[in-house]
């Protein structure tokens, strides 16, 4: 028994070109030497005993190609697998000849019957492979086998009784696929099956046949589905993807994998997504609707030891979290931002639906309402913090308030690369972002953002796009966070059919009247709106109070430099000034020109350079000259350093005085 064993294992290292050696070739061998495995260097070719008057001619490329990547992998390792530059061949060659000799019936091949028939004369009709024992019957479709491949049983071949043929070539593989111009070839292949006797037995019609257990995973006309090998569909071939369950087949190697199809939901930027509509249970022979879900994940990891049955399966649809159960029936609807149901929690766990925070039990049983703008676990004391109305306390797993909570929050924070307000910082728990004021602790933007872009106002509109084209409004641009953060409290920037700019809120109440030509919220202090109205400019809050009235010829907000947020430049009769958001003015309008001393590392003080009688200098915002009006000309150059020119253009560096 071991010599036999020995000898098969070293069949499929070798090849058929070995064993055929003498016994005295592999007396030579060491173990090392007969173990450690070799760059293959011939394709074999299997010959079948003659059935019914036909033998059946293999030429093995897929086993060819499995060992040779199989070497490479071995000895040469690395993070790219080498199959990706040795693309596997579309099939192996099979080849069918009578008693006389000739070949009646040839696939996957390039060569006629006359040129493969004078090929073979020269192979004994009695012809037979060495290991053929192993297979004393020919493998047809009154005779099933699991299995029919000498070496390399690859499963995306391991058909019952059958064998994969394509209206193309069986292709060499290449180390360089896509220069390779049959390669492109292949994805115009037609595939079906024959017996080993050559009949065909499914249409060589489909776009791709894949074994699946005792039925078939076919595509035909880019759509996927499932038939047995009468051509019974067992799952309608209406599915635009299919992806295989990594998890169902995880947990004992018996358990037989499920297999997922998808639909198409959008294609953007040469990328397609997909939904969940179906799972097909290998085991049962059975097709389970799905609701569209974007996402399927499990729950942890499984081993053997576990009861499988009892496992949840996260799906998202839509950025919400939901759950199955094992069968996959829906137990949680999609609907919550944060959901962290872990089976090795022992306590409540945390769900977060609308920014809102709360707990449930394992029984997905509400236990502590919705109700926190922002929740932690429950610790081992049964302890948890909670903040609420801006403020931070403990509660017990009842919800009862606690009279000491000497916990801090450990969510994760990061300045805003939009500045409106310096105690602005964004927040992460698990996937989802909020906008918190640190001042207050209060919630800006709800936690429950995947990442900061306008989602609420264009779901908005996207859900009230017919009541705003009923009542002729609509929204200027595409919204950015600002606009976003606008919403929340409430407030949308529209213009209607006049082009007349105006406030509504979320019911579609007028806060502001449409009036106004251009109207535009200050970035960086969200009370104020800037506007123009019959071609004069002025500043009013969202109560609709004006702040700077129409008198200035123009206002200029710039929110390029930080020292310049606070402020407005005006002009007034032609001169300019400076003026903050009270309408206190800074800079008295005494000047032809005005421009911020900006530069990236220049101090952070607020530093004008001003234009009077053709001559510029340099003041403050309490209007303190820093530079005398001596000169034709003034940037900055460095730190505290200014380029100037004089009257006769000569320039020469002048340091800031302090």
């Amino acid at each position: 028994m071991k010599k036999v064993l020995f000898t098969i294992i070293l069949f499929s290292l070798f090849g058929e070109i070995v064993v055929g050696q003498s016994s005295k070739y592999f007396s030579k061998l060491t173990i090392e030497e007969a173990f450690r495995p070799r760059m293959p260097t011939q394709m074999d070719t299997i010959y079948y005993p003659f059935y019914n008057g036909v033998q059946m001619i293999e030429v093995d490329q897929i086993g060819f190609w499995d060992k040779k990547i199989f070497y490479l992998e071995q000895s040469n390792p690395r993070a790219m697998p080498h199959s990706r530059n040795h693309p596997m061949p579309t099939g192996n060659e099979y080849f069918f000849r009578d008693t006389s000799g000739s070949i009646i019936k040839a696939f996957n091949t390039k060569y006629s019957l006359f040129e493969l028939t004078e090929h073979f004369k020269k192979i004994p009709i009695d012809k037979k492979s060495l290991l053929t024992f192993l297979f004393p019957y020919h493998k047809s479709q009154d005779y099933r086998y699991n299995g029919v491949w000498t070496y390399s049983p690859n499963y995306l071949f391991n058909f019952q009784g059958h064998y994969k043929v394509s209206n193309g070539v069986a292709q060499h593989e290449s180390n360089y696929p896509m220069q390779n111009s049959d390669f492109r070839d292949i994805q115009k292949n037609k595939f079906g099956l024959i017996d080993s006797l050559g009949n065909i037995k499914i249409p060589i019609e489909y776009d791709e046949i894949i074994p699946w257990y005792n039925n078939l995973l076919v595509q035909k006309n880019e759509k996927w589905g499932i038939l047995n090998y009468e051509q019974k569909a067992i799952v309608s071939l209406k599915y635009d993807n299919k992806k295989f369950d990594g998890y169902s087949g995880s947990v004992s190697p018996d358990k037989m994998r499920n297999i997922f199809f998808l639909s198409l939901k959008r294609e953007e930027d040469y990328e397609k997504y997909y939904t969940y509509d179906a799972v097909f249970i290998s085991s049962k022979n059975e097709l389970i609707p799905l609701n569209n879900y974007d996402e399927i994940y499990m729950e942890g990891s499984w081993s053997a030891s576990e009861d499988y049955s009892k496992r949840v399966i996260h799906v998202t649809k839509n950025g919400k979290l939901g759950l199955l159960n094992a069968d996959y029936q829906e137990i949680v609807s999609p609907q919550y931002e944060i959901f962290d149901y872990n089976k090795y929690e022992k306590g409540l766990f945390r769900v977060g639906k609308e920014g809102k925070f709360g707990f449930w039990d394992k029984n997905f049983k509400e236990i502590i309402p919705l109700e926190y703008d922002y929740a932690e676990y429950f610790r081992s004391d049964s302890i948890a913090l909670v903040l609420k109305n801006g403020e931070f306390y403990c509660i017990d797993n009842r919800g009862k308030k606690q009279p000491e909570c000497k916990l801090r929050p450990e969510w994760r924070t990061a300045h805003l690369g939009f500045v409106i307000d310096k105690n602005y910082v964004s927040v992460k728990i698990r996937d989802v972002y909020g906008i918190i004021d640190t001042s207050s602790n209060s919630i800006i933007l709800p936690i429950k953002y995947e990442s900061f872009t306008p989602i609420e106002i264009n779901d908005f509109f996207d859900r009230n796009k017919t009541i705003f084209e009923q009542k002729k409004f609509e929204l200027d641009n595409t919204p950015d966070m600002y606009d976003e953060i606008l919403f929340h409290n409430n407030k949308i920037i529209a213009k209607n059919k006049n082009n007349q700019y105006g406030v509504i809120d979320t019911a579609f109440r007028v806060l502001i009247d449409f009036k106004y030509e251009k109207l535009e919220a200050v970035q960086y202090n969200l009370k104020y709106l800037i506007y123009s109205l019959s071609g004069k400019p002025g500043v009013i809050d969202f109560s609709g109070k004006n702040i700077l009235t129409s008198k200035y010829e123009e206002i200029r907000y710039n929110m390029h430099y930080k020292q310049e947020r606070d402020i407005l430049q005006v002009k007034k009769k032609g001169k300019w000034g400076i003026v903050d958001f009270e309408n206190k003015t800074l800079v008295p309008y005494d000047y032809d020109s005005i421009r911020f001393l900006g530069h990236w590392n220049r101090p952070l003080v607020k530093l004008w350079v001003v234009e009077k009688n053709k001559k510029f200098g340099v003041v403050n915002d309490k209007n303190e000259i820093f530079i005398p009006f001596e000169y034709d000309g003034i940037s900055h150059l460095n730190g505290t350093t200014l380029w100037v020119i004089d009257k006769d253009k000569n320039r020469y560096k002048v340091e800031l005085r302090e």
